[in-house]
């Protein structure tokens, strides 16, 4: 299932559903999406395991914070009771389980050829997150 395109999921809907192609296209690509944002690399949890000094976390994109999240709640970072919700400029501070300081986590629209040509996103905003994070893990710009 997690390997289907979304025209291969409506083929399968099609054998149990009668009309509805409408219906049956969005669940498709509502599936495809989630199955989407729940496939992370396995690499992300060692990498953040191994920054002990890790400050600030900026998911590029719904999908992208959204598994920042999902990681960091792994990693024992509390993510409060109600979950931090993606927004572009959305800041939530995490604290760290014991030994661990606590992250600020950072949401901006993904850079995306969609995102950028209609204006969603510009060049001005995302230097601003950045200059955002910088300033919150204190970096100084070069």
């Amino acid at each position: 299932m997690s390997s289907l395109t979304p025209r291969e999921i409506v083929q399968e809907l099609d054998k149990h559903i009668i009309g509805q192609d409408a219906a049956k296209r969005a669940v498709a690509i509502a599936l495809r999406n989630r199955m989407r944002r729940q496939k992370v690399p396995p690499d992300m949890a060692e990498e953040i395991a191994l920054l002990h000094r890790m400050r600030v976390v900026v998911g590029l994109g719904k999908i992208g914070f959204d598994a920042a999240v999902r990681q960091l709640a792994d990693a024992g970072f509390d993510t409060g009771r109600r979950r931090p919700r993606f927004a572009h400029g959305a800041e939530y501070r995490l604290d760290g389980p014991p030994g661990r300081s606590a992250v600020v986590l950072m949401g901006t629209y993904h850079p995306s050829r969609q995102n950028t040509n209609t204006g969603k996103l510009t060049q001005t905003m995302l230097d601003r997150i950045f200059a955002r994070a910088r300033a919150l893990a204190g970096v100084r710009a070069t």
